[in-house]
Formats: C-alpha cells, sequence, structure tokens
C-alpha cells in the first residue's frame, strides 16, 4: 500500500512555510480543484519544486492526470500575498500515480447510438 498525504488551501498557507519540503517517498504530487473552480491566480501562488524544477498548481490540475512526478521528493513554494482559499482544492502527495475519480454535482451523460 502506497503511502500518501492530502493537504488543504488552509493548511498550506497557514500551517507551512513558504518553503517547506516533504518526505523525499512522497514523488507523486496532485492537484484536486473543486468543481466550478475559477480562482486561477491563486493557484498559480502555488508551486512544487523539483530540484530546480518549478510546477504550478494550475498547471497540475490541468493536466490529464491532475498529477506529476519528481525524481525525489518535493518543496513546496508558496506567495502567501493575498491568498484567498473560499474556494477549495487539495494537493495530494503519493508514492505512486494513483487514479482519481472527481466526484460532479450533475451526472454527465453520453449516449452512443448506432446500428
Amino acid at each position: 500500500t502506497a503511502a500518501a498525504s492530502t493537504y488543504s488551501c488552509e493548511e498550506l498557507v497557514y500551517h507551512f512555510s513558504p518553503h517547506s519540503t516533504f518526505p523525499e517517498r512522497l514523488t507523486v504530487g496532485c492537484v484536486i480543484i473543486q468543481e466550478n473552480y475559477s480562482n486561477f491566480d491563486d493557484l498559480k501562488k502555488f508551486r512544487l519544486l523539483d530540484g530546480s524544477n518549478f510546477t504550478n498548481f494550475l498547471d497540475i490540475a490541468g493536466s490529464p492526470t491532475h498529477c506529476v512526478q519528481s525524481s525525489g521528493g518535493w518543496r513546496l513554494v508558496v506567495d502567501n500575498s493575498s491568498i484567498n482559499c473560499k474556494q477549495q482544492f487539495s494537493l495530494v502527495l503519493t508514492e505512486e500515480l494513483e487514479n482519481f475519480i472527481l466526484p460532479l454535482k450533475e451526472t454527465t451523460v453520453h449516449t452512443l447510438e448506432g446500428r
């Protein structure tokens, strides 16, 4: 079983220093945003640093898997100026790339018709 840790916007802003590090074994970083999230400027203020490569949370959340992988641990870099956590997101750090099921308020139905 892979280890994982989950952090909310508030935890990242108020309980971590702007340059916190996470355990090296947690090499996969995923950002999951709430449905209808629109505070994209704030997502850009959060970045994961892998060595010398930064990836902001907006790019991570918008990727097909909602995740990025590091070569050995992450450092969190946050521009704490005027971050608003009214809309929620979660940072999930884990040892292995996982599949996430994102719940939606409304059912999405696709009907295929054919012969």
